[in-house]
């Protein structure tokens, strides 16, 4: 995380976790050209910052409940690994940057946990 906060400097220099993510590589750019309408992934980006928040990213899904759920739904909506990392890392991006912008610690869904047993309990409740 220090390395990925040492590269983007301070979020003063960006107008949203967008461009942000833009920055580390995280975002396609739209790409058109007449009739033909697509996303690519820039060339211009921190290849060290997006190499950290990528790392970020896979360790995340070992450790993060709530990251691990959100890869897998990626996965199953049938991106690829890596993809699904940089969906993962995008995410990330977004909630580094509102905390940093709002200054507050990171305070996970407390009740996500439970939440997820209730919907078990109600799927497997006799109707």
């Amino acid at each position: 995380m220090g390395r990925w906060l040492g590269e983007i400097e301070t979020i003063d220099l960006f107008d949203g976790s967008d461009p942000l993510s833009l920055y580390c590589g995280a975002s396609p750019l739209p790409y058109s050209s007449g009739k033909y309408n697509s996303d690519r992934a820039s060339k211009r980006v921190n290849k060290r910052a997006k190499d950290a928040i990528m790392q970020i990213a896979r360790c995340s899904i070992q450790h993060n409940p709530e990251s691990k759920r959100y890869y897998d739904k990626k996965r199953k909506e049938g991106k690829s690994h890596w993809h699904a990392i940089k969906c993962l890392a995008r995410q990330l991006i977004r909630v580094i940057y509102a905390m940093l912008r709002d200054r507050t610690y990171y305070q996970p869904n407390k009740n996500s946990d439970q939440v997820e047993e209730q919907k078990k309990e109600v799927a497997a409740a006799p109707a």
